[in-house]
């Protein structure tokens, strides 16, 4: 079995479609999150995982919504904040989105790595750095090299 420090984890906002949200009392569960996933299969993680952009692990800040965009930094930071001592624990930690990093108090800077944190930008298509055929090549060469 693999060390938690040998592996990577992703961390995202939240799935835009209504799913199962947990009781109030399992809300902050470390556990709970990676049951529920970040990006598990899909065009979006197989567009990642071309470009060399792969993880053993993943979770979202924040539960489920129908609302597309919905996003609550108060709660998102909070759940960081509970959520930290576990994702530390990992010897490499992908925050997808400026939000996500806000979260973690993290510098939006992509590709630059702070402590076990790697900022990306949002997994969106819609996000236009992901359109960006000379990003793509960094991102390709970063994540080879690495």
């Amino acid at each position: 079995m693999t060390k938690t420090e040998d592996k990577t984890l992703a961390v995202g906002e939240r799935f835009n479609q209504k799913r199962w949200t947990p009781s109030v009392s399992h809300t902050d569960s470390f556990k709970l999150r990676l049951q529920m996933g970040f990006y598990n299969k899909g065009s979006r993680r197989a567009f990642l995982n071309s470009l060399s952009v792969v993880w053993d692990e993943g979770i979202n800040l924040l539960h489920p919504s129908p609302i597309p965009g919905e996003w609550n930094a108060v709660e998102a930071r909070r759940v960081a904040e509970i959520l930290r001592p576990e994702i530390e624990k990992y010897g490499t930690v992908l925050l997808f989105g400026a939000r996500v990093c806000r979260a973690f108090d993290v510098s939006f800077d992509v590709l630059k790595r702070r402590g076990v944190y790697l900022p990306l930008p949002h997994p969106s298509g819609r996000c236009r750095m992901w359109n960006d055929c000379e990003f793509l090549n960094e991102v390709r060469r970063y994540f080879r090299n690495a």
